[in-house]
């Protein structure tokens, strides 16, 4: 039987092109590419796209890698997700291409991909289309891609549209000819995007994408939306047991989800915190920030930088319920870093006269954006509502991109409970 085994590996090589009887792959990809060229450079936004078009050609009966895979399940059309605007715009996001369109006339609107070099060798036309009927607003859809299991392709995604329904149509969005778009996360998000709950007999199992969810819960945050964004960071807390477990290579026993997701329960748990904030749920978070802080096994990066922070949220959230206590002691193992220095806060926190006008730097301020928050929370102690609410917008304009889940949900929800700013209001202004 060895001999069998031995022939048909070679059969398999000889067919998938391996073991370099027939050349190596990429080069074989790159002499190609100087032969045919680049299809979708000749298919910007608006150019003819039919069943008989030129990213219909096949250049290879297959591509040299082989690849294989499918399109995902969606193309949807949500008439009550509209929007007021003048063009056509797309934003990609969990897997899916999805904006909001507006047309004269009733048509439908369908996904493709192609390889940029040989065409039509994979995936082809979506198997779903959207039917569109004309209307006042823009409207919303999204569209799944085509996902092919092997890296290194020349993919290119179209969404086509077709007038009237007819065969013959155009470009309206191609990957390999990205618009700018002015639509926000908070716009087009969808819970699927980033977070999968699946029951399946007795198992229960849970997806969660940490990057997306945090990018989305930060553009609703933005908007003002605390409602939706405290319902996705709630419902994350409530389902993170069911994420995939693990054991310890060594033991063999279960690693707590505490301990292997430290990172997302110590950041969602801080969002909650702030979004909670000043409510004994806001200190419940906290404590259990705490906690997987001195869990930590050296695996949670954002871990290191929680040390002396959440005494100072607790400080806050505490200050905020009428509880007044001094600052807390800062470690000096607590990290000094660009605004998230635990030392400098409590100097600042302490010294009214550190404001923005002795700190400022130009478009900067000492210690980052967060400085305004941290003002914020001093003008709020101090009895002083205008100024709070000043430092609070100051800060929600530009928040820092990291280590800011407590100070951005706490701003939005602050925020949203202050009584609006008086008419023709002074942006600026005085000392906190």
């Amino acid at each position: 039987m060895r001999w069998l085994r031995a022939v048909t590996c070679v059969v398999l090589m000889v067919l998938l092109g391996g073991c370099g009887l027939f050349g190596d792959v990429e080069e074989t990809i790159e002499r190609d590419r100087a032969r045919f060229g680049s299809i979708s450079e000749g298919r910007p936004i608006g150019s003819p796209c039919s069943r008989q078009d030129s990213a219909s050609v096949k250049n290879r009966k297959v591509h040299p890698r082989w690849p294989t895979g499918g399109w995902g399940r969606w193309a949807l059309l949500d008439p009550d997700r509209v929007r007021q605007g003048a063009a056509n715009e797309w934003v990609d996001i969990g897997g899916e291409y999805t904006g909001y369109v507006r047309f004269a006339e009733a048509g439908r609107l369908q996904a493709r991909s192609y390889d940029d070099i040989y065409g039509q060798v994979y995936c082809g036309w979506a198997p779903q289309a959207v039917e569109y009927t004309p209307r006042q607003d823009q409207v919303h859809v999204a569209f799944s891609r085509c996902f092919v299991g092997d890296g290194g392709l020349d993919q290119v995604h179209e969404i086509c549209w077709f007038p009237g329904g007819g065969d013959d149509g155009v470009v309206v969005f191609s990957t390999a000819h990205p618009e700018e778009s002015t639509l926000e996360l908070h716009e087009v998000y969808e819970r699927r995007h980033f977070a999968r709950l699946i029951n399946s007999g007795d198992a229960t199992t849970f997806t969660f994408i940490p990057h997306t969810a945090d990018r989305v819960i930060r553009s609703l945050l933005l908007a003002g939306k605390v409602d939706e964004a405290r319902e996705i960071v709630t419902d994350a807390l409530g389902n993170l047991e069911y994420l995939p477990d693990s054991v310890r290579a060594t033991t063999l026993e279960p690693i707590p989800s505490e301990l292997l997701y430290a990172e997302l329960w110590l950041n969602l748990s801080l969002l909650e915190a702030g979004l909670e904030i000043p409510g004994d749920a806001s200190l419940a978070a906290l404590a259990r920030a705490d906690q997987v802080v001195a869990n930590d096994d050296g695996s949670c990066y954002d871990c290191r930088y929680a040390v002396g922070m959440i005494d100072l949220y607790r400080w806050a959230v505490l200050g905020l319920r009428g509880d007044r206590l001094p600052l807390p002691g800062i470690p000096e193992t607590a990290k000094r870093i660009w605004g998230n220095d635990p030392h400098f806060i409590v100097e600042l926190l302490r010294d009214p006269s550190m404001d923005e006008h002795t700190l400022g730097r130009g478009t900067s301020i000492a210690s980052g954006e967060t400085t305004y928050f941290w003002m914020g929370i001093r003008a709020s102690l101090a009895g002083n509502r205008e100024d709070a609410r000043r430092f609070f917008e100051r800060y929600i304009e530009a928040p820092n991109q990291d280590l800011s889940e407590f100070e951005l949900s706490a701003t939005a929800a602050l925020l949203a409970r202050m009584p609006a700013a008086p008419e023709g209001a002074a942006a600026g202004g005085g000392r906190p």
